[in-house]
């Protein structure tokens, strides 16, 4: 064999064993990547009953009625002309009104659920209807944690006990 012969051998055997050694690397990465990066954490939510018990929506849907009393008593003060105009501009700002109290409330609902997904450690909540085998569901620990943060908001709030004073 000529030299020329061995270093052409040489370079693609150093070439098949470095692709070797990086298709081990990718297999080793695949099969134990889960141990040295961590599994992501998936679980599943009732997302309906957190929107429907969620403070931000029922106090939505009570500022909604007082929008609606409102307007039904400022329209009742009108008659004629006036008043089908009036009644269709408001039908107009009760649509308005309707989407953007519940893009709001949704919003913080969100924000609520992100948060506290956060503070567990779950990388990702899905909605209970997409999951179809698996994750744990977690509906009770996000609504406890909703109605801790609310009472403790309303405890900061609550100026009904007041502290005592002293009077000389």
């Amino acid at each position: 064999m000529e030299m020329k012969d061995v270093l052409k051998n040489k370079k693609v055997t150093d070439a098949a064993l470095a692709g070797l050694l990086i298709l081990v690397a990718i297999v080793f990465l695949f099969m134990a990547g889960n141990r040295f990066l961590g599994k992501p954490k998936i679980f599943s939510a009732d997302m309906d009953r957190i929107m429907r018990e969620h403070p931000a929506l029922q106090q939505a849907m009570v500022d909604f009625q007082e929008e609606l009393k409102t307007m039904q008593t400022k329209l009742n003060k009108l008659e004629g002309e006036a008043k089908k105009k009036e009644q269709l501009k408001m039908q107009q700002q009760i649509q308005q009104i309707a989407v953007t109290m519940q893009n709001e409330a949704v919003n913080k609902i969100m924000e609520d659920v992100k948060a506290i997904a956060k503070s567990k450690g779950y990388d990702y909540i899905l909605d209970s209807k997409s999951v179809i085998v698996g994750g744990s569901d977690v509906t009770e620990e996000i609504l406890a944690a909703i109605k801790q943060k609310e009472q403790k908001e309303q405890d900061r709030s609550d100026t009904s006990v007041m502290p005592m004073i002293p009077v000389k």
